[in-house]
């Protein structure tokens, strides 16, 4: 018997189809190959160019104040009892980051969801709605907010979303506005200082001519009208060299000799008095480590439109890290002055509390105190002199450029949002509200400038600290409130119709839990809600604010 092999074997062949003659190879004839491993390179390389950005640009909006302020209002006040108020204020900072990173999110999956839902009823085979709840004259459509594009989102857009109240945005939108001018005058008003101090060798005796900060305002502001997209990765290798020599700095004023120091270290640390004196130094340390909410939308913008969690928490890690790292900063500037120059002298020598009274940069009373001194002298002193210029010239010129990037940002923002639908918004039509916009918030900044060039100490303490605290951050927790409780009036009609894209917390990538955003609401109002009632009625409650007793 055949076995099973021998009879497939000798079963008949099925005649074959006739070959047919091979066809010359093309290109389309290759194997299709997924992008999918180049798509994460590309945006592995994205994420850790974004984050550098973010980090840097971060920084460079904050570290400047501190350092030519918080010495200076130590006048009266320990050490000690600074780092508690001012460790306080970082975690504050750091909830307000949070707050931001959300909401921004947020804005951005609601900005794709009205823009998906418009497209959509924009389809010309789109199905006719089958009922008048489903038209787009409901009130379900009506009360979709006007949302610009999603690379659109700025401060003025998160206030249009989330303040429902017409009091809170306005009131949001003014203090913004006079937040971004007071930092801007206290940079234009710091810079210049730093470029006179430069050019004239030994203890500053004379003020800068008006020219100076005329000058200083026009190139900065130019750069930042015309120039801010290609500037901005610049600015960001500035902020490095800033660093750079803010840390030699540091370890210079540290190196000194002994017979330059007023102070040892163990003296200072060990010293808790001045809490009746402490409002000052509070409201400044909110000043030195606050504003970052001012251009987080700038740097967000440089995410993907719909980022990933894992991008979202780095993204977000990069500015908590910009924080601490300014927080270290500012900590060890204050050590290394405090050394050298004494908080009040009744000589006549220089002081902290004279430099408060006249307004000037924690510079200023440091080189004079080198000079009258004479523990340095001859070279060592002209290049101490010259790196702190230095350091001091690039942290205001790159703070005023970022923070000038921030409020048109902010401009931009607000003009998109009023004049979509209008008609105003293409073409010529567009440059004159531009114009217009544009003469109002930066002609405000070299007005206030050229009519107060003392001022800056007094500008900070006072409009910038109550701008910052009120704008970025009270108010900021109220719309994160609001954000949360609200209630998404689009999620019916994606599920229905549009792209399935909901509205729900389930399309934020890097959600907050429902405690931990309740506990951050809470500490946030309360901290900055305290912030902004001292530097509002601080001296018509007794609370000192001033160098004068």
């Amino acid at each position: 018997m055949a076995t099973a092999c021998e009879i497939t074997n000798t079963s008949p062949t099925a005649p074959s189809a006739p070959s047919s003659p091979p066809r010359p190879l093309h290109l389309d004839d290759a194997p299709v190959r997924t992008d999918h491993s180049l798509n994460m390179k590309q945006d592995l390389y994205r994420e850790w160019r974004v984050l550098p950005v973010s980090c840097l640009t971060s920084i460079a909006t904050v570290i400047g104040s501190g350092i030519l302020a918080l010495p200076v209002t130590l006048y009266n006040t320990a050490i000690p009892v600074f780092l508690i108020l001012f460790t306080v204020t970082l975690l504050a900072q750091i909830a307000v980051i949070y707050a931001v990173v959300e909401l921004l999110q947020r804005a951005r999956d609601h900005s794709h969801t009205v823009q998906n839902t418009t497209d959509f009823l924009e389809e010309p085979h789109s199905p006719t709605p089958s009922s008048e709840s489903d038209t787009p004259s409901s009130p379900q459509y009506d009360s979709i907010p006007d949302t610009p594009k999603p690379a659109d989102i700025s401060l003025f857009t998160l206030a249009h979303l989330y303040l429902s109240s017409p009091f809170l945005r306005y009131l949001y939108y003014v203090t913004t506005i006079l937040c971004f001018i007071s930092m801007l005058v206290s940079y234009g008003l710091a810079g210049p200082q730093a470029v006179w101090q430069l050019l004239t060798a030994g203890p500053s005796q004379s003020h800068p001519p008006h020219a100076l900060f005329a000058g200083y305002w026009a190139v900065g502001t130019g750069a930042v009208i015309f120039f801010v997209d290609y500037l901005l990765g610049v600015f960001g290798s500035f902020t490095v060299l800033k660093g750079v020599l803010f840390v030699g700095v540091v370890v210079i004023v540290a190196a000194l000799p002994p017979s330059a120091r007023v102070s040892q270290l163990s003296t200072l640390l060990s010293d808790f008095s001045g809490w009746g004196h402490a409002a000052t130094p509070f409201l400044m340390s909110c000043v030195a480590l606050g504003g970052l909410a001012n251009t987080m939308p700038v740097t967000y913008r440089l995410l993907p439109q719909k980022p990933s969690a894992r991008q979202v928490k780095r993204y977000r890690l990069s500015i908590v890290l910009a924080a601490v790292f300014c927080y270290l900063l500012n900590i060890g500037w204050v050590i290394a002055v405090l050394q050298v120059v004494r908080r009040k002298d009744l000589t006549g020598g220089p002081s902290l509390t004279n430099a408060y009274l006249k307004g000037q940069i924690s510079t200023v009373p440091l080189i004079d105190a080198l000079h009258f001194g004479h523990a340095v002298t001859g070279g060592v002193l002209r290049a101490i002199e010259t790196i702190v210029e230095l350091f001091i010239l690039v942290s205001t010129g790159v703070s005023f450029f970022v923070m000038a990037a921030g409020m048109k940002s902010f401009v931009d923002g607000g003009l998109h949002v009023l004049q979509h639908g209008t008609g105003m918004d293409r073409g010529w039509k567009k440059l004159v509200p531009i114009v217009v916009a544009y003469t109002l918030t930066f002609g405000s900044v070299v007005t206030i400038i050229l009519a107060n060039p003392n001022g800056f100490i007094a500008v900070l303490t006072r409009f910038s600290s109550f701008a910052l605290n009120l704008q970025g951050a009270l108010l900021v927790f109220i719309m994160l409130l609001t954000a949360r409780t609200m209630r998404k009036g689009l999620t019916t009609v994606e599920d229905g119709s549009a792209s399935g894209h909901t509205s729900s917390g389930s399309s934020i990538p890097a959600e907050m839990s429902a405690g931990f955003s309740g506990s951050l609401i809470v500490f946030g109002i309360l901290f900055f809600g305290t912030a902004c009632l001292i530097a509002a009625v601080g001296p018509f409650l007794g609370i000192n604010l001033s160098a004068r007793e």
